[in-house]
Protein backbone atom coordinates (compact mmCIF):
# COMPACT_ATOMS: atom_id res chain seq x y z
CA UNK A 1 0.00 0.00 0.00
CA UNK A 2 1.27 3.42 -0.73
CA UNK A 3 1.70 6.39 1.35
CA UNK A 4 -0.72 7.84 -0.05
CA UNK A 5 -3.46 5.13 0.08
CA UNK A 6 -2.24 4.76 3.63
CA UNK A 7 -3.26 8.40 4.39
CA UNK A 8 -6.80 7.89 2.72
CA UNK A 9 -7.60 5.01 5.54
CA UNK A 10 -6.53 7.10 8.34
CA UNK A 11 -7.28 10.49 7.79
CA UNK A 12 -7.43 11.50 10.68
CA UNK A 13 -4.19 11.26 12.17
CA UNK A 14 -0.51 10.41 10.91
CA UNK A 15 0.27 9.02 14.75
CA UNK A 16 0.93 4.76 15.05
CA UNK A 17 1.47 3.48 18.48
CA UNK A 18 -0.47 2.85 21.49
CA UNK A 19 -1.66 6.37 22.41
CA UNK A 20 -1.63 7.63 18.88
CA UNK A 21 -3.54 4.40 17.66
CA UNK A 22 -6.26 5.06 20.49
CA UNK A 23 -6.64 8.74 19.86
CA UNK A 24 -6.87 7.87 15.86
CA UNK A 25 -10.03 5.20 16.45
CA UNK A 26 -11.51 8.04 19.48
CA UNK A 27 -11.79 10.55 16.70
CA UNK A 28 -12.98 8.27 13.97
CA UNK A 29 -15.68 7.44 15.89
CA UNK A 30 -16.47 10.73 17.02
CA UNK A 31 -16.27 11.60 12.62
CA UNK A 32 -18.95 8.55 12.15
CA UNK A 33 -21.35 9.80 14.81
CA UNK A 34 -21.06 13.00 13.21
CA UNK A 35 -22.05 11.43 10.03
CA UNK A 36 -24.33 9.62 11.11
CA UNK A 37 -26.11 13.02 12.58
CA UNK A 38 -26.10 14.48 9.42
CA UNK A 39 -27.62 11.18 7.36
CA UNK A 40 -30.80 12.56 9.88
CA UNK A 41 -31.18 15.22 8.02
CA UNK A 42 -34.67 15.67 5.65
CA UNK A 43 -34.21 18.76 3.72
CA UNK A 44 -31.09 21.02 2.39
CA UNK A 45 -30.77 23.43 4.96
CA UNK A 46 -30.96 21.36 7.91
CA UNK A 47 -27.86 19.40 6.37
CA UNK A 48 -26.09 22.77 5.54
CA UNK A 49 -27.03 24.25 9.08
CA UNK A 50 -25.43 20.84 10.59
CA UNK A 51 -22.50 20.13 8.38
CA UNK A 52 -21.02 23.61 8.55
CA UNK A 53 -21.39 23.88 12.36
CA UNK A 54 -19.20 20.26 12.26
CA UNK A 55 -16.24 21.60 9.73
CA UNK A 56 -15.62 24.63 11.22
CA UNK A 57 -15.45 23.14 14.78
CA UNK A 58 -13.44 19.96 13.46
CA UNK A 59 -10.70 22.32 11.18
CA UNK A 60 -10.33 25.63 13.97
CA UNK A 61 -11.13 27.66 11.36
CA UNK A 62 -12.45 32.03 11.94
CA UNK A 63 -14.70 31.53 8.87
CA UNK A 64 -16.30 29.09 7.00
CA UNK A 65 -18.28 29.11 3.61
CA UNK A 66 -20.37 26.11 2.53
CA UNK A 67 -22.58 25.64 -0.95
CA UNK A 68 -23.52 22.83 -2.27
CA UNK A 69 -25.65 22.62 -6.10
CA UNK A 70 -24.85 23.10 -10.06
CA UNK A 71 -24.53 26.85 -11.15
CA UNK A 72 -26.66 27.17 -14.36
CA UNK A 73 -24.08 28.65 -17.10
CA UNK A 74 -21.96 28.99 -14.73
CA UNK A 75 -22.91 32.80 -13.69
CA UNK A 76 -26.44 31.71 -11.70
CA UNK A 77 -25.58 31.09 -7.94
CA UNK A 78 -26.75 28.29 -5.88
CA UNK A 79 -29.70 28.47 -4.07
CA UNK A 80 -28.23 26.59 -1.52
CA UNK A 81 -25.44 27.84 0.56
CA UNK A 82 -24.67 29.06 4.41
CA UNK A 83 -21.69 31.12 5.64
CA UNK A 84 -20.40 31.76 9.26
CA UNK A 85 -17.92 34.75 10.32
CA UNK A 86 -18.08 36.58 7.01
CA UNK A 87 -19.18 40.68 7.01
CA UNK A 88 -21.06 41.15 4.19
CA UNK A 89 -17.88 42.79 2.09
CA UNK A 90 -16.27 39.40 2.68
CA UNK A 91 -19.19 37.60 1.99
CA UNK A 92 -19.64 39.18 -1.87
CA UNK A 93 -15.89 38.26 -2.44
CA UNK A 94 -15.84 34.53 -0.90
CA UNK A 95 -19.25 34.15 -3.32
CA UNK A 96 -17.50 35.80 -6.51
CA UNK A 97 -14.79 33.31 -6.09
CA UNK A 98 -17.12 30.09 -6.89
CA UNK A 99 -16.02 31.01 -10.37
CA UNK A 100 -12.03 32.50 -10.18
CA UNK A 101 -9.46 32.30 -7.63
CA UNK A 102 -9.03 29.80 -5.08
CA UNK A 103 -12.07 27.87 -4.88
CA UNK A 104 -12.28 27.44 -8.77
CA UNK A 105 -9.17 25.56 -8.63
CA UNK A 106 -10.53 23.40 -6.09
CA UNK A 107 -13.63 22.54 -8.02
CA UNK A 108 -11.68 22.75 -11.12
CA UNK A 109 -9.29 19.78 -10.18
CA UNK A 110 -11.62 18.02 -7.64
CA UNK A 111 -8.31 18.37 -4.93
CA UNK A 112 -7.95 20.44 -1.96
CA UNK A 113 -6.21 23.45 -1.83
CA UNK A 114 -4.54 25.01 1.31
CA UNK A 115 -2.46 27.83 1.74
CA UNK A 116 -0.60 29.16 5.18
CA UNK A 117 -1.07 32.44 3.35
CA UNK A 118 -2.59 33.69 0.26
CA UNK A 119 -1.57 37.05 0.15
CA UNK A 120 2.04 35.79 0.48
CA UNK A 121 1.28 32.80 -2.42
CA UNK A 122 2.34 33.55 -5.79
CA UNK A 123 -0.75 31.27 -6.94
CA UNK A 124 -3.40 33.48 -5.79
CA UNK A 125 -1.06 37.01 -4.54
CA UNK A 126 -1.86 38.51 -7.86
CA UNK A 127 -5.68 38.46 -7.56
CA UNK A 128 -7.08 41.41 -6.50
CA UNK A 129 -9.56 40.22 -3.69
CA UNK A 130 -6.94 38.09 -2.40
CA UNK A 131 -5.01 41.52 -1.86
CA UNK A 132 -7.87 43.72 -0.84
CA UNK A 133 -8.98 41.50 2.11
CA UNK A 134 -5.37 40.44 3.08
CA UNK A 135 -6.65 36.85 2.78
CA UNK A 136 -4.58 34.65 5.21
CA UNK A 137 -4.57 30.81 6.02
CA UNK A 138 -6.70 29.14 3.59
CA UNK A 139 -8.31 25.57 3.29
CA UNK A 140 -10.88 24.54 0.46
CA UNK A 141 -12.44 21.59 -0.88
CA UNK A 142 -14.73 20.59 -3.57
CA UNK A 143 -18.00 18.39 -1.97
CA UNK A 144 -17.52 15.53 -4.63
CA UNK A 145 -17.66 11.61 -3.96
CA UNK A 146 -15.30 9.18 -5.54
CA UNK A 147 -15.00 9.38 -9.12
CA UNK A 148 -17.99 11.83 -9.49
CA UNK A 149 -17.96 15.56 -10.26
CA UNK A 150 -17.76 18.15 -7.35
CA UNK A 151 -21.39 19.09 -6.04
CA UNK A 152 -20.23 21.72 -4.02
CA UNK A 153 -17.01 23.43 -2.05
CA UNK A 154 -16.05 24.36 1.27
CA UNK A 155 -14.40 27.15 1.69
CA UNK A 156 -12.53 27.95 5.62
CA UNK A 157 -10.46 30.73 6.57
CA UNK A 158 -8.18 30.62 9.76
CA UNK A 159 -6.04 32.92 11.98
CA UNK A 160 -3.38 29.91 12.44
CA UNK A 161 -2.37 28.07 9.18
CA UNK A 162 -3.81 24.61 8.40
CA UNK A 163 -2.23 21.58 9.24
CA UNK A 164 -1.65 18.85 6.60
CA UNK A 165 -4.06 16.42 9.48
CA UNK A 166 -6.82 19.19 9.18
CA UNK A 167 -6.74 18.95 5.21
CA UNK A 168 -6.51 14.94 5.69
CA UNK A 169 -9.77 15.19 8.44
CA UNK A 170 -11.80 17.48 5.74
CA UNK A 171 -11.18 15.39 2.83
CA UNK A 172 -12.57 12.54 4.65
CA UNK A 173 -15.54 14.56 6.05
CA UNK A 174 -16.39 15.48 2.60
CA UNK A 175 -16.20 12.54 0.96
CA UNK A 176 -18.74 11.02 3.32
CA UNK A 177 -20.54 14.42 3.57
CA UNK A 178 -21.05 14.70 -1.07
CA UNK A 179 -23.50 11.21 -0.85
CA UNK A 180 -25.64 13.00 1.44
CA UNK A 181 -26.13 16.01 -0.24
CA UNK A 182 -26.48 14.37 -3.58
CA UNK A 183 -29.54 12.30 -1.94
CA UNK A 184 -31.04 15.11 -0.87
CA UNK A 185 -30.44 17.10 -3.90
CA UNK A 186 -32.36 14.13 -5.70
CA UNK A 187 -35.49 14.41 -3.55
CA UNK A 188 -35.79 18.28 -4.19
CA UNK A 189 -35.28 17.94 -7.58
CA UNK A 190 -37.77 15.28 -7.38
CA UNK A 191 -39.91 17.33 -5.21
CA UNK A 192 -38.86 20.93 -6.48
CA UNK A 193 -38.20 21.62 -3.19
CA UNK A 194 -40.99 22.90 -2.75
CA UNK A 195 -44.27 21.78 -1.25
CA UNK A 196 -46.38 24.87 -1.99
CA UNK A 197 -45.88 24.26 -6.15
CA UNK A 198 -48.69 22.24 -6.94
CA UNK A 199 -51.14 24.07 -5.06
CA UNK A 200 -50.00 27.29 -6.46
CA UNK A 201 -50.26 25.73 -9.51
CA UNK A 202 -53.65 25.59 -9.40
CA UNK A 203 -54.38 29.29 -8.33
CA UNK A 204 -54.07 32.85 -9.93
CA UNK A 205 -52.06 36.34 -8.05
CA UNK A 206 -50.67 34.35 -5.56
CA UNK A 207 -47.82 36.04 -4.84
CA UNK A 208 -48.52 38.09 -1.64
CA UNK A 209 -48.66 34.77 0.40
CA UNK A 210 -45.27 33.83 0.51
CA UNK A 211 -43.00 31.16 1.58
CA UNK A 212 -42.54 27.27 0.97
CA UNK A 213 -43.10 25.26 4.40
CA UNK A 214 -45.69 22.62 4.60
CA UNK A 215 -47.62 25.36 6.68
CA UNK A 216 -48.16 27.78 3.90
CA UNK A 217 -48.72 24.41 1.72
CA UNK A 218 -51.53 23.10 3.68
CA UNK A 219 -53.09 26.70 3.83
CA UNK A 220 -52.65 26.94 -0.30
CA UNK A 221 -54.43 23.25 -0.75
CA UNK A 222 -57.18 24.58 1.32
CA UNK A 223 -57.53 27.51 -0.70
CA UNK A 224 -57.56 25.53 -4.30
CA UNK A 225 -60.21 23.42 -2.28
CA UNK A 226 -62.35 26.05 -0.90
CA UNK A 227 -62.62 29.12 -3.67
CA UNK A 228 -64.35 27.58 -6.21
CA UNK A 229 -67.26 26.62 -3.87
CA UNK A 230 -69.81 29.31 -2.80
CA UNK A 231 -69.29 28.77 1.15
CA UNK A 232 -68.74 31.65 3.26
CA UNK A 233 -65.51 31.36 5.08
CA UNK A 234 -63.51 31.63 8.31
CA UNK A 235 -60.03 33.11 8.45
CA UNK A 236 -58.15 32.94 11.98
CA UNK A 237 -54.63 33.76 12.86
CA UNK A 238 -52.98 36.05 15.17
CA UNK A 239 -52.91 40.18 13.97
CA UNK A 240 -50.59 40.58 11.45
CA UNK A 241 -50.29 37.28 9.47
CA UNK A 242 -51.81 38.61 6.48
CA UNK A 243 -55.84 37.50 6.85
CA UNK A 244 -56.64 40.34 4.57
CA UNK A 245 -54.55 38.71 1.42
CA UNK A 246 -55.56 35.36 1.71
CA UNK A 247 -59.36 36.67 1.61
CA UNK A 248 -58.57 37.99 -1.23
CA UNK A 249 -56.69 34.93 -2.75
CA UNK A 250 -59.33 33.08 -2.18
CA UNK A 251 -62.27 36.03 -4.00
CA UNK A 252 -59.78 36.83 -6.84
CA UNK A 253 -59.58 32.32 -7.13
CA UNK A 254 -63.60 32.16 -6.99
CA UNK A 255 -66.10 32.14 -9.96
CA UNK A 256 -67.20 35.99 -8.33
CA UNK A 257 -63.20 37.33 -9.55
CA UNK A 258 -64.69 39.31 -11.61
CA UNK A 259 -67.63 40.68 -8.71
CA UNK A 260 -66.50 43.68 -5.85
CA UNK A 261 -64.40 42.53 -2.88
CA UNK A 262 -65.52 45.05 -0.07
CA UNK A 263 -64.12 45.25 3.40
CA UNK A 264 -65.36 45.80 6.70
CA UNK A 265 -63.35 46.64 9.65
CA UNK A 266 -66.05 45.14 12.62
CA UNK A 267 -63.79 46.81 15.03
CA UNK A 268 -64.04 50.03 14.00
CA UNK A 269 -67.92 49.83 13.84
CA UNK A 270 -70.00 50.87 16.63
CA UNK A 271 -73.34 48.59 17.31
CA UNK A 272 -75.72 51.40 16.60
CA UNK A 273 -74.10 52.17 13.01
CA UNK A 274 -73.55 48.04 12.06
CA UNK A 275 -77.35 47.43 10.71
CA UNK A 276 -76.90 50.68 8.69
CA UNK A 277 -73.31 50.64 7.53
CA UNK A 278 -74.01 46.79 6.67
CA UNK A 279 -77.59 46.58 5.33
CA UNK A 280 -77.96 50.80 4.16
CA UNK A 281 -80.88 52.91 5.50
CA UNK A 282 -84.17 54.36 4.05
CA UNK A 283 -84.95 57.92 4.03
CA UNK A 284 -86.01 59.13 7.52
CA UNK A 285 -84.46 55.70 9.31
CA UNK A 286 -81.71 57.80 11.27
CA UNK A 287 -81.03 61.53 11.52
CA UNK A 288 -78.38 61.30 8.82
CA UNK A 289 -80.71 59.14 6.12
CA UNK A 290 -82.02 61.96 4.35
CA UNK A 291 -82.05 59.64 1.51
CA UNK A 292 -81.91 55.91 0.64
CA UNK A 293 -77.90 55.14 2.03
CA UNK A 294 -76.54 51.73 0.00
CA UNK A 295 -74.89 49.24 2.61
CA UNK A 296 -72.09 47.41 2.38
CA UNK A 297 -74.12 44.15 1.20
CA UNK A 298 -75.18 46.28 -1.62
CA UNK A 299 -71.63 46.95 -2.57
CA UNK A 300 -70.66 43.37 -2.83
CA UNK A 301 -73.81 42.42 -4.73
CA UNK A 302 -72.22 39.44 -7.22
CA UNK A 303 -68.83 39.62 -5.11
CA UNK A 304 -67.33 39.04 -1.63
CA UNK A 305 -67.57 40.95 1.50
CA UNK A 306 -65.06 40.93 3.84
CA UNK A 307 -65.70 41.13 7.33
CA UNK A 308 -62.06 41.74 9.56
CA UNK A 309 -62.65 41.19 13.11
CA UNK A 310 -65.86 39.97 13.21
CA UNK A 311 -65.74 38.31 16.89
CA UNK A 312 -65.94 41.66 17.69
CA UNK A 313 -69.23 42.09 16.61
CA UNK A 314 -72.22 42.42 19.92
CA UNK A 315 -74.59 39.20 19.77
CA UNK A 316 -76.90 41.81 18.50
CA UNK A 317 -75.17 42.46 15.37
CA UNK A 318 -74.12 38.74 15.07
CA UNK A 319 -77.74 38.03 15.33
CA UNK A 320 -78.39 40.19 12.41
CA UNK A 321 -75.61 38.61 10.19
CA UNK A 322 -76.64 35.12 10.96
CA UNK A 323 -80.01 35.69 9.81
CA UNK A 324 -78.31 37.49 6.64
CA UNK A 325 -76.60 34.42 6.11
CA UNK A 326 -79.24 31.63 6.77
CA UNK A 327 -82.12 33.64 3.99
CA UNK A 328 -79.57 35.42 2.10
CA UNK A 329 -82.15 38.74 2.73
CA UNK A 330 -81.96 41.54 4.76
CA UNK A 331 -84.14 44.43 5.39
CA UNK A 332 -82.48 48.51 5.18
CA UNK A 333 -82.68 50.11 8.33
CA UNK A 334 -86.26 51.53 8.61
CA UNK A 335 -87.30 49.49 5.73
CA UNK A 336 -90.55 46.37 6.06
CA UNK A 337 -89.33 45.45 2.47
CA UNK A 338 -86.72 41.98 2.37
CA UNK A 339 -84.21 42.56 -0.26
CA UNK A 340 -82.00 39.47 -1.53
CA UNK A 341 -78.47 39.57 -2.02
CA UNK A 342 -76.24 37.47 -3.64
CA UNK A 343 -72.81 37.93 -1.28
CA UNK A 344 -70.40 36.01 -0.50
CA UNK A 345 -69.32 36.22 2.95
CA UNK A 346 -65.09 35.83 4.17
CA UNK A 347 -65.00 36.65 7.63
CA UNK A 348 -61.84 36.73 9.58
CA UNK A 349 -60.82 37.44 13.41
CA UNK A 350 -57.54 37.14 15.30
CA UNK A 351 -59.24 34.67 17.96
CA UNK A 352 -58.74 31.19 17.58
CA UNK A 353 -61.67 28.79 16.33
CA UNK A 354 -61.07 26.69 19.80
CA UNK A 355 -61.76 30.40 21.72
CA UNK A 356 -64.21 31.03 20.12
CA UNK A 357 -65.99 27.39 20.36
CA UNK A 358 -65.79 28.22 24.22
CA UNK A 359 -66.69 31.61 24.21
CA UNK A 360 -70.14 32.50 25.07
CA UNK A 361 -69.61 35.64 23.27
CA UNK A 362 -69.73 34.64 19.88
CA UNK A 363 -72.57 32.57 18.73
CA UNK A 364 -72.07 28.67 17.78
CA UNK A 365 -74.81 28.90 15.31
CA UNK A 366 -72.75 31.59 13.37
CA UNK A 367 -69.91 30.08 14.17
CA UNK A 368 -71.18 26.66 12.51
CA UNK A 369 -72.36 28.61 9.76
CA UNK A 370 -68.63 30.44 9.01
CA UNK A 371 -66.36 27.36 9.95
CA UNK A 372 -67.45 24.43 7.44
CA UNK A 373 -63.94 24.62 6.29
CA UNK A 374 -62.19 27.32 8.41
CA UNK A 375 -57.95 28.24 7.58
CA UNK A 376 -56.05 29.16 10.39
CA UNK A 377 -52.59 31.36 9.67
CA UNK A 378 -50.14 31.08 11.59
CA UNK A 379 -48.09 32.99 13.54
CA UNK A 380 -43.99 33.58 11.73
CA UNK A 381 -42.83 31.86 14.91
CA UNK A 382 -44.48 28.62 13.98
CA UNK A 383 -43.23 28.79 10.19
CA UNK A 384 -39.61 30.34 10.42
CA UNK A 385 -38.27 29.23 7.28
CA UNK A 386 -40.71 31.78 5.84
CA UNK A 387 -39.11 34.85 7.65
CA UNK A 388 -36.37 35.71 4.96
CA UNK A 389 -38.25 35.22 1.77
CA UNK A 390 -40.90 37.34 2.58
CA UNK A 391 -38.15 39.67 3.65
CA UNK A 392 -37.26 39.74 0.41
CA UNK A 393 -39.97 40.01 -1.06
CA UNK A 394 -41.30 42.58 1.02
CA UNK A 395 -37.85 44.72 0.09
CA UNK A 396 -38.55 44.03 -3.53
CA UNK A 397 -42.14 45.23 -3.18
CA UNK A 398 -41.45 48.28 -1.01
CA UNK A 399 -38.78 49.36 -3.49
CA UNK A 400 -41.48 49.46 -6.04
CA UNK A 401 -44.31 50.84 -4.31
CA UNK A 402 -42.26 53.77 -3.67
CA UNK A 403 -40.04 53.87 -6.85
CA UNK A 404 -36.77 53.16 -5.30
CA UNK A 405 -34.00 51.64 -6.92
CA UNK A 406 -34.17 47.77 -5.90
CA UNK A 407 -32.52 47.34 -2.81
CA UNK A 408 -31.51 43.81 -1.17
CA UNK A 409 -30.72 42.56 2.49
CA UNK A 410 -27.22 41.85 3.34
CA UNK A 411 -26.36 37.76 4.41
CA UNK A 412 -25.98 39.94 8.43
CA UNK A 413 -29.65 41.34 7.92
CA UNK A 414 -30.92 38.02 6.58
CA UNK A 415 -29.47 36.44 9.73
CA UNK A 416 -30.52 39.14 12.28
CA UNK A 417 -34.35 38.30 10.47
CA UNK A 418 -34.28 35.31 10.63
CA UNK A 419 -33.28 35.42 14.41
CA UNK A 420 -35.36 37.63 15.55
CA UNK A 421 -38.36 37.48 17.52
CA UNK A 422 -41.70 38.50 15.31
CA UNK A 423 -44.95 38.97 17.82
CA UNK A 424 -46.45 41.32 15.14
CA UNK A 425 -45.73 38.94 12.72
CA UNK A 426 -45.95 39.71 8.84
CA UNK A 427 -47.17 43.16 9.48
CA UNK A 428 -44.46 44.15 11.67
CA UNK A 429 -41.58 42.45 9.59
CA UNK A 430 -42.95 44.76 6.80
CA UNK A 431 -42.41 47.98 9.06
CA UNK A 432 -39.28 47.28 9.68
CA UNK A 433 -38.22 46.10 6.16
CA UNK A 434 -40.01 49.48 4.72
CA UNK A 435 -38.00 51.46 7.61
CA UNK A 436 -34.59 49.81 6.61
CA UNK A 437 -35.23 50.43 2.82
CA UNK A 438 -35.80 53.88 3.33
CA UNK A 439 -32.66 54.50 5.38
CA UNK A 440 -30.10 52.53 3.18
CA UNK A 441 -31.52 54.44 0.62
CA UNK A 442 -30.78 57.86 2.34
CA UNK A 443 -27.74 56.49 2.69
CA UNK A 444 -27.03 56.18 -0.35
CA UNK A 445 -26.92 52.53 -0.50
CA UNK A 446 -28.65 49.82 -2.30
CA UNK A 447 -27.87 46.67 0.77
CA UNK A 448 -30.00 47.15 3.59
CA UNK A 449 -28.31 45.88 7.14
CA UNK A 450 -28.80 44.92 10.16
CA UNK A 451 -27.96 49.03 11.50
CA UNK A 452 -30.98 50.40 9.21
CA UNK A 453 -33.45 47.80 10.42
CA UNK A 454 -33.43 48.75 13.73
CA UNK A 455 -31.35 51.81 14.14
CA UNK A 456 -32.75 52.84 17.72
CA UNK A 457 -30.58 50.17 18.56
CA UNK A 458 -27.23 52.24 17.95
CA UNK A 459 -28.59 55.12 20.38
CA UNK A 460 -31.03 53.77 23.25
CA UNK A 461 -28.66 55.08 26.40
CA UNK A 462 -30.44 57.60 26.79
CA UNK A 463 -34.04 55.98 27.47
CA UNK A 464 -35.02 52.59 29.43
CA UNK A 465 -34.64 49.65 27.15
CA UNK A 466 -37.83 47.75 25.04
CA UNK A 467 -38.52 44.30 25.42
CA UNK A 468 -36.91 43.46 22.48
CA UNK A 469 -33.76 45.60 23.06
CA UNK A 470 -33.66 44.24 26.88
CA UNK A 471 -34.02 40.60 25.45
CA UNK A 472 -31.24 41.05 22.47
CA UNK A 473 -28.41 42.57 25.25
CA UNK A 474 -29.23 39.40 27.81
CA UNK A 475 -28.95 37.23 24.61
CA UNK A 476 -25.75 38.65 23.98
CA UNK A 477 -24.54 38.36 27.49
CA UNK A 478 -25.40 34.86 28.04
CA UNK A 479 -24.37 33.94 24.93
CA UNK A 480 -20.38 35.83 25.08
CA UNK A 481 -20.46 34.61 28.46
CA UNK A 482 -20.76 30.87 27.11
CA UNK A 483 -18.40 31.67 24.76
CA UNK A 484 -15.75 32.80 27.33
CA UNK A 485 -16.08 29.98 29.48
CA UNK A 486 -15.82 27.62 26.73
CA UNK A 487 -12.57 29.77 25.54
CA UNK A 488 -14.32 30.42 22.59
CA UNK A 489 -14.93 26.72 21.17
CA UNK A 490 -18.58 27.45 19.26
CA UNK A 491 -19.39 23.29 19.96
CA UNK A 492 -19.17 23.44 23.67
CA UNK A 493 -20.82 27.09 23.99
CA UNK A 494 -23.75 25.28 21.98
CA UNK A 495 -23.80 22.29 24.48
CA UNK A 496 -23.36 24.59 27.35
CA UNK A 497 -26.63 26.77 25.90
CA UNK A 498 -28.51 23.94 24.72
CA UNK A 499 -28.94 25.02 21.29
CA UNK A 500 -27.14 23.43 18.09
CA UNK A 501 -23.91 24.85 16.88
CA UNK A 502 -25.95 25.85 13.45
CA UNK A 503 -28.28 27.94 15.60
CA UNK A 504 -25.43 29.24 17.28
CA UNK A 505 -23.80 30.80 14.72
CA UNK A 506 -26.63 32.45 13.50
CA UNK A 507 -26.93 34.14 17.10
CA UNK A 508 -23.28 35.15 17.15
CA UNK A 509 -23.66 36.96 13.52
CA UNK A 510 -27.08 38.35 14.17
CA UNK A 511 -25.99 39.46 17.76
CA UNK A 512 -22.70 41.22 16.09
CA UNK A 513 -20.57 39.30 18.70
CA UNK A 514 -16.92 38.92 17.71
CA UNK A 515 -13.99 36.88 19.22
CA UNK A 516 -11.24 39.52 20.65
CA UNK A 517 -7.91 39.30 19.37
CA UNK A 518 -5.05 38.90 21.43
CA UNK A 519 -1.76 40.60 21.85
CA UNK A 520 -0.08 39.92 18.59
CA UNK A 521 -2.85 38.41 17.19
Amino acid sequence: MDAEARDHEAPLSDVEGGSGRIERLRRERDFYRQLLQLARATDIKALLDEALAQIVALSGASQGYLEIGHRDDGDRPSPWWLANGFDDEELVTVRRAISSGIIAQAIATGRAVRTASAIADPRFSSRGSVKRNAIGSVLCAPVAAPSEAPSGVVYLQGREPFSEEAERDLAFFVEHFAPLVERLLRQGRASDADPTREHRAKLVDHDELVGRTPAMAEILKTVTLVAPLDLHLLITGPTGTGKNALARLVATNSARRGGPFVEVNCAALPDELFESELFGAVPGAHSTAHRALPGKVDAAEGGTLFLDEVAELSPRAQAKLLQFLQSKTFFPLGSTAPVTADVRIIAATNVGLHELRESSRFRQDLLHRLAVMPIDLPALERRRDDVVPLARHLCRTICQRHGLPLAKLSANAENTIHCEDWPGNVRELGNVVERGVIVAHGAGRDTVTPADLFPEREATADRPPTFQEATRRFQKGLVVQALQTSQWNVAAAAERLDLTRSYLYKLISALGIAKPHGPGR
